[in-house]
Parts: C-alpha cells; structure tokens; sequence
C-alpha cells in the first residue's frame, strides 16, 4: 500500500490523504499547484460536514 502512495506522490495523481487512528482522523487535500489544505478532527460525526466544506475550497 505505501509502494503504490508513494508512486501516486511521485506522480501528482495524489490528491487527497486520509489517517485515521483511536483519537480522531486527519485528511489531508492538495491542489493541482501543490497546496496543501489538512483537518484534523477528534469528533469522526462531524467530518462529512468538514471534507465538503474542504471540497468547496477547491474548487
């Protein structure tokens, strides 16, 4: 799994990460000029709410 993230990397395909763990998640979203926009959130409820908001940044 990592081999192939760290090609998407490489390769620009990557646009968005997501880490979850016991004590919240963090997603990570890049932009075609490479900037980076990251949440971290300890309530997982509200993070639905929070990507499309992310979303809307991006656009």
């Amino acid at each position: 799994m990592c081999l192939e993230m760290s090609e998407d990397v490489n390769n620009g395909d990557l646009k968005q990460v997501m880490i979850k763990n016991k004590d919240g998640i963090v997603v990570a979203n890049k932009d075609e000029y490479d900037n980076c926009v990251a949440l971290l959130s300890k309530d997982i409820s509200k993070m639905g709410l929070l990507l499309r908001k992310m979303d809307s940044v991006f656009q």
